[in-house]
């Protein structure tokens, strides 16, 4: 009864007004984070009850001065003061008081009891609503035992959506951002289950949409826990920093062959082959119209061409207006692109014409090492949600597969400026000659991924024949990553778009666009 009281009548207003507002914008996982007024209208709340516990499906209407989002929140009561509850592990909303006894309005999204509650309704196919509005949970054929869920733990800091561990036997996934449509994270995850196996991918258990008038919208994932010691990102990234401080002690220009780079080479040619494994395997049937590879004609160049010059102008207008607040390292390579601006306009409007002979595919859309994960000495690939940015409509439209690699290559690229970064002790010339000796290294990288990935992909059709071909699509998709990254860090941590920028200049000055 207290539950159900909190999302009616003044309560509900007092809600909406004062504690969902507080509330949203102090997540991470709020998109508008610069928003100077906000207000929130609880359009959904179904009742959830699972053993003895009840909770809220509660779905906020957010309207700020430039956007209009929906956001899932979880909500139930626990019967404790707000202070004695844990503030990492749970997060309250509201302060209660029901007489003398004292409780507090949390977000359910990381309490075992909703998780439980979640992973059993998915295992039941159960539904909840009527015909006009209703919560839907669909377990695919891969969800075969059923466990009580008594403890969880966050899966790494909270980003767009929140991510729990359940007794290392379930990874449940809420998406925060409400979005009507076919989300391609439950899409590929059943494909992979139910139509075209794929075997380096965590399977999909089941998934949470909330339906109305008939239109999906996706709310939350259910994975299988695959044990792991962690992702490529922090593979590729310990293995650099212990390299590196190798590299301090030795005189050598070159770096030479050691038990590290052995293994990071190793690590990557896995990779590659995986990468493979996997543009193969989603490529695998053609007589599903939503995965059947498409020939790429002039239109899909043009299309993704004028795509890339729009996020270009996009990132020369956000550094226009951030100049002045730059990292002072910054300032400089900022300036050298944007006095470049139409040549490098010039140079993508190219792209334009280039005929390329192969096929279009379904594919990840935001592969980097921190996509794969390192379990019992193979690669797993993660998160087939695609980019964040794009809507969901725009991540299941299909691509090369060079847009996956390109990514993945930008991502070894990226892991090598972040570590030269960390070696703080290093400056000055030496570390200009580390730099310089790295650089040839991380090529060695890329190589090894790259080759890889081009000898197990045993299929034609996903590649073209033509070299030419081949360097001007790669051109386009590293473009389109870099200036991706430039975006990215301007928006959401300023201190770090040294690295993208440096990186755009270096691959636009090896293309002569710029000059070096």
């Amino acid at each position: 009864e207290g539950l159900d009281s909190l999302v009616s009548g003044r309560n509900r207003h007092a809600l909406e007004a004062d504690a969902l507002p507080n509330f949203i914008t102090e997540r991470r996982w709020f998109g508008d984070k610069g928003a100077r007024r906000i207000s929130a209208d609880l359009a959904v709340a179904f009742p959830l009850t699972h053993a003895d516990n009840r909770f809220i499906i509660a779905i906020a209407d957010v309207t700020t001065d430039s956007a209009k989002s929906r956001y899932l929140l979880p909500l139930t009561i626990r019967w404790q003061r707000y202070t004695d509850i844990e503030k990492n592990e749970t997060k309250v909303i509201a302060a209660l008081r029901r007489t003398a006894r004292e409780g507090s309005l949390v977000d359910a999204a990381a309490e075992p009891e909703f998780i439980n509650a979640i992973v059993a309704k998915i295992y039941g196919s159960e539904s909840v609503g009527d015909a006009e509005r209703k919560l839907e949970f669909r377990k695919t054929s891969a969800f075969e035992t059923l466990i009580d869920v008594k403890s969880v733990k966050a899966a790494g800091v909270e980003q767009s959506n929140t991510t729990v561990i359940a007794e290392n036997k379930y990874v449940v996934k809420i998406l925060r951002k409400v979005t009507p449509g076919i989300h391609p994270e439950i899409e590929i995850g059943r494909f992979f289950v139910e139509q075209a196996p794929f075997a380096n991918a965590p399977r999909l258990l089941g998934s949470v949409e909330l339906v109305e008038d008939g239109q999906h919208s996706a709310l939350a994932v259910v994975h299988e826990f695959i044990d792991n010691q962690g992702d490529a990102w922090a593979f590729i990234s310990q293995s650099l920093d212990r390299l590196i401080a190798e590299q301090q002690l030795l005189p050598d220009e070159t770096i030479s062959e050691t038990p590290e780079s052995a293994a990071m080479l190793g690590r990557l040619r896995q990779i590659g082959e995986r990468t493979a494994d996997f543009h193969r395997t989603i490529a695998s049937r053609p007589d599903i119209p939503d995965f059947a590879p498409e020939s790429i004609d002039k239109d899909d160049m043009a299309r993704w061409t004028g795509a890339l010059q729009a996020r270009a102008e996009n990132v020369f207008a956000l550094l226009d207006r951030s100049e002045a607040t730059l990292p002072d390292t910054a300032k400089p390579l900022a300036s050298t692109l944007r006095d470049n601006r139409q040549q490098i306009l010039a140079h993508i409007a190219k792209s334009r014409d280039v005929t390329v002979d192969a096929m279009k595919i379904r594919h990840h859309g935001d592969f980097h090492l921190g996509q794969v994960l390192i379990a019992n000495n193979d690669s797993f690939l993660l998160d087939f949600e695609g980019e964040p940015r794009r809507s969901l409509d725009e991540r299941r439209h299909k691509a090369p597969a060079a847009r996956d690699v390109a990514g993945f290559c930008r991502s070894i690229d990226y892991a090598t400026s972040a570590a030269l970064n960390r070696a703080a002790a290093s400056q000055g010339e030496e570390k200009a000659k580390l730099a310089a000796r790295l650089r040839l290294w991380t090529q060695k990288l890329i190589e090894a991924y790259w080759q890889s990935y081009r000898e197990a992909l045993a299929d034609d059709r996903l590649w073209p024949h033509d070299d030419e071909q081949s360097r001007q699509l790669l051109d386009l998709f590293l473009l389109e990553k870099a200036f991706y990254e430039i975006e990215y860090e301007l928006t959401n941590r300023p201190d770090w778009v040294g690295i993208p920028l440096e990186a755009t200049l270096r691959i636009l000055r090896q293309r002569g666009v710029v000059p070096s």
